[in-house]
């Protein structure tokens, strides 16, 4: 709904266009000029102003220039039985949104309205930018504005107090290791330690002395660390056969194997375990690069993260919250954020998920000015690339005119009148 100003000396005209108006559920004032039209005009806020163009008294040009001094990013509409090339080029001349011929057909004024008020809305938006919104997380620190994360989080809340194995599935900076730590957390286990592990980017001897200790104590042992707590085994199909092969050892025996004085003891665990993969580990178990019981105790409980490019309603409700947190935590306030900046994060195709956006908003808060983020904070990432429709008050800067240029293009030089 908006609030709509119409000025006409005609008050058939006024009586047809509320009526129509408020079909749409506008809110429509309505004046036939002079001096209560003006004070109304400057009186009050309005969305949008529809105005006959020749009117007794004040005449619609007028009305229009008092609009835009008194409030610029209202749209204009001009009504017109007198359609004239020098009139059309005046509207032009002083900011006219578009202009519509009488008599007036029902659709072509609605249709007009519509447009009128989508460019405003964009001008308002380019003109304030995007405030800093309050953003509350649907699950731990899980935003999920999107019904595929808002199914993860369910999914992850019915699980969390199971002791079960439970395997969390996703591309790179998906939020993996947000998701096992809310499983944690949501856990009997909550008071107790959460010891994380990344399989990859270490060579499997290190990481079994990682995972199971090494020398006759074994206390710097993960298991023996998360003992009571959990334990999140990152991205475990990048584990070596022999990591592979203690790990379904220790998971079967529910004990870590030490040495004590020489001799092999295993030692009882009570550990709940959690992993991630970001490549599914069937595909490695059919190419024999990963043991098939140890994936078969992993897969009891799989948790699918799904991409940003899959949950685009996720997008800006994270930037928010993670503007932020990070401003919050430099001892920033939240920055405003420049409409087309909003945009780009918008139509980003993300291909690294969460983790890129969070570099993202770290570089451009290192470059805000002002206390507004623009687009010359952004990375080149940003700006040269993207995924998906730009947001409509983009667009409907280029809807300006467009009856207009029509009209000018038809009527050449060549003056045209049309009965009032």
């Amino acid at each position: 709904m908006a609030r709509i100003l119409v000025i006409d000396d005609e008050p058939t005209i006024l009586k047809v266009m509320t009526m129509l108006l408020k079909t749409r559920q506008h809110d429509v004032a309505t004046t036939d000029g002079g001096e209560p039209g003006k004070a109304l005009l400057l009186g009050q806020e309005f969305d949008l102003l529809l105005t006959d163009i020749r009117m007794a008294g004040i005449n619609g040009l007028e009305f229009l220039k008092m609009a835009h001094e008194k409030w610029p990013l209202m749209p204009v509409v001009m009504m017109t039985g007198y359609a004239t090339l020098d009139s059309v080029q005046q509207a032009i001349k002083l900011g006219a949104f578009d202009y519509i011929k009488k008599p007036l057909r029902a659709d072509e004024l609605l249709d007009l309205v519509d447009r009128a008020l989508e460019y405003g809305k964009g001008q308002k938006a380019q003109s304030t930018g995007v405030q800093p919104m309050d953003v509350r997380c649907y699950l731990g620190g899980i935003v999920a504005e999107s019904q595929a994360m808002k199914m993860v989080c369910e999914l992850a809340k019915r699980v969390a107090p199971t002791p079960t194995i439970i395997l969390v599935r996703g591309e790179k900076g998906v939020g993996k290791g947000l998701v096992a730590r809310t499983l944690h957390d949501l856990s009997r286990r909550q008071d107790k330690a959460f010891v994380s592990v990344d399989c990859a980017g270490i060579q499997e001897p290190e990481l079994v002395k990682m995972l199971f200790g090494a020398g006759q104590s074994g206390q710097e042992a993960a298991f023996i660390q998360a003992d009571g707590g959990t334990i999140f085994l990152e991205r475990i199909e990048s584990a070596g056969p022999n990591a592979q092969r203690m790990l379904l050892a220790a998971l079967t025996a529910k004990a870590i194997v030490q040495m004590q004085n020489g001799i092999p003891h295993d030692v009882p665990m009570d550990v709940r375990v959690l992993a991630s993969a970001e490549m599914e580990i069937k595909d490695l178990v059919e190419a024999g690069l990963f043991l098939e019981e140890l994936h078969d105790r992993l897969r009891l409980i799989p948790i699918g993260v799904p991409p940003l490019r899959e949950r685009r309603e996720d997008i800006l409700p994270l930037v928010h919250y993670l503007v932020k947190q990070q401003a919050g935590a430099s001892g920033q306030a939240a920055p405003v954020m420049d409409s087309d900046v909003a945009e780009r994060f918008q139509a980003h195709a993300w291909p690294g998920n969460v983790a890129e956006m969070q570099d993202v908003i770290r570089h451009a808060l290192a470059q805000v000015q002002g206390g507004r983020i623009t687009k010359g904070a952004l990375p080149q990432t940003l700006l040269s690339a993207g995924a998906g429709s730009a947001a409509p008050a983009a667009k409907k800067p280029e809807e300006r005119y467009k009856t207009l240029r029509t009209f000018l293009h038809s009527m050449g030089k060549t003056e045209m009148k049309t009965a009032k």
